[in-house]
């Protein structure tokens, strides 16, 4: 079911034609967790994890641990678009004081880490290669988003 669930998510990115769509993840234990997302916004599915973003510039991201979730049910009106892999590779991982970061490209784009919870930790902007210091934050496991892309990082 998991293999099921992860197959189909990675073929789904919200791009809402009206309003908005409303995601229900309903979780292993029955409890049910609706977000409202807007047209802006987008879902990303890792091998462990899901995340949503509510809106292109919301600043708090929605976690879930894939093991904890049943079903993901969308209501409204969703666009289906082929997801491909992250194209974002962070080196080394896990890191303890800072890693460099491929696939970002020649311009600099704006990164964010966030913390499990989903609040950004750090921002910045950076180019393909350049290093990002994470020496000050306490161990743990964070999302590295950089425009459509995240990767998830194990800080130790």
């Amino acid at each position: 079911m998991k293999k099921c669930l992860i197959m189909i998510a990675l073929l789904l990115v919200l791009g809402a034609m009206q309003a908005q769509v409303t995601v229900t993840v309903v979780g292993t234990d029955g409890t049910s967790h609706e977000v409202a997302v807007d047209a802006t916004g987008e879902i990303y599915f890792g091998a462990d994890y899901m995340a949503i973003m509510p809106t292109e510039s919301a600043s708090q991201m929605e976690t879930f641990q894939m093991d904890d979730v049943r079903k993901v049910l969308f209501s409204g009106s969703a666009r289906i678009i082929d997801v491909r892999g992250a194209e974002l590779t962070i080196m080394p991982n896990p890191v303890a004081e800072s890693f460099a970061v491929k696939g970002i490209g020649s311009e600099p784009q704006l990164l964010t880490v966030y913390n499990i919870g989903g609040t950004p930790v750090l921002q910045g902007r950076y180019s393909d290669g350049e290093r990002v210091e994470v020496g000050a934050l306490p161990q743990g496991i964070y999302l590295v988003r950089v425009g459509r892309n995240v990767v998830k990082l194990i800080k130790r």
